[in-house]
């Protein structure tokens, strides 16, 4: 699981996001960073996957028995909605990630539970931010859930 860490670190800093932001994205996620997650079926029939719980349907054809794949993915995802409005903040960046990037493009109200989590993905970037997360052990005990 260390690896996986040391990764997300090492792949969010060559895309240039904070690597407590991503890492936060992925505590989040609540799958314990498991590259083999799969979600139950969403109303469209797609299924989230991976570390990065990424979409079936966005990302078809990709190698989920691969970690390292999910996680670039997972990371050029979140680049590429820090990318569509420069004025946004991370807050509405990980609403983005959970209600889906079309949030962000019209600017409505996002569901509660995207709002939820964003507060959660906040939360984790915080308190990794300052030094007071062990995320290996914190995200286990269910905190950022």
């Amino acid at each position: 699981m260390e690896s996986l860490i040391a990764l997300i670190i090492l792949v969010a800093t060559e895309a240039g996001i904070p690597p407590n932001f991503a890492l936060a994205v992925a505590i989040c996620e609540g799958n314990d960073l498991n590259h083999l997650a799969v979600s139950k079926r969403n109303r469209d029939g797609s299924v989230d996957r991976g570390i990065f719980q990424l979409n079936s349907y966005v990302y078809p054809n990709v190698n989920w028995s691969d970690p390292e794949t999910n996680i670039r993915l997972g990371i050029y995802h979140l680049r590429r909605l820090i990318e569509m409005d420069c004025h946004i903040t991370y807050w509405d960046v990980a609403v983005s990630y959970n209600a889906g990037h079309l949030y962000m493009l019209n600017k409505t109200s996002p569901p509660q539970s995207s709002v939820d989590y964003a507060n959660r993905v906040m939360q984790a970037y915080t308190d990794l931010s300052n030094g007071y997360v062990n995320p290996v052990i914190k995200f286990y005990r269910g905190r950022y859930r």
